[in-house]
């Protein structure tokens, strides 16, 4: 009679750090994150037995699927897998979530840890009011500028040429319009306009 034993163990961690080696809690926040910067982020357990399968995963927002991403599989040692996942940051991860997810025949659940993406972008849409065809010297002119599409929200400066316009200046007011959401996108992208008189 042949007996088969198996054993089953346990990873002893699952550790989620950044390519320039700081360690991240559960559920952090990795940033902040411009946009076109190329971040890797990595998700290493320790033992368990059967090697344990690690994936990446994206959510855009709350209530979307999860999406898997392509990632590089490490092992520097019979003991430690690492997932690596290099990431172009986009538009696409403003307000997402990144979940490595950790499955083996030795655990009862799956493993899960998340990182919040706080990425910065700047406006994508910036709008001048209010000008027509031409104006005169001591036309009264009201402009207004509105910048949408940041985060965090655009800081709008007034220039004459290379002059940079201030309220102080004689008959100029500035006037700041609010920041508010941009009703195209829920993950607070910034919207900021300003009135020049």
């Amino acid at each position: 009679m042949v007996t088969t034993i198996i054993f089953r163990i346990k990873p002893k961690s699952v550790e989620l750090m950044t390519g320039d080696g700081k360690v991240l809690a559960d559920s952090a926040i990795y940033g902040p994150l411009l946009e076109r910067a190329k971040v890797n982020i990595s998700c290493t357990v320790k033992e368990g037995k059967p090697q344990p399968k690690v994936v990446w995963y994206f959510r855009k927002s709350r209530g979307d699927d999860l999406r898997e991403l392509n990632g590089e599989t490490v092992t520097p040692d019979n003991t430690t897998i690492t997932r690596v996942l290099p990431l172009t940051v986009t538009r696409e991860e403003l307000g997402g979530e990144l979940t490595c997810v950790v499955s083996s025949a030795a655990l009862d659940a799956d493993i899960v840890k998340k990182v919040k993406l706080d990425v910065r972008v700047p406006p994508n849409k910036t709008l001048i009011t209010g000008v027509g065809e031409h104006a005169t010297q001591g036309t009264l002119l009201t402009l207004t500028c509105t910048a949408s599409g940041a985060r965090p929200a655009a800081k709008i400066e007034w220039y004459n040429g290379t002059q940079k316009l201030n309220a102080d200046d004689q008959n100029i007011h500035i006037r700041k319009l609010g920041e508010c959401q941009d009703s195209g996108n829920n993950q607070g992208n910034g919207r900021m306009g300003e009135t020049l008189n």
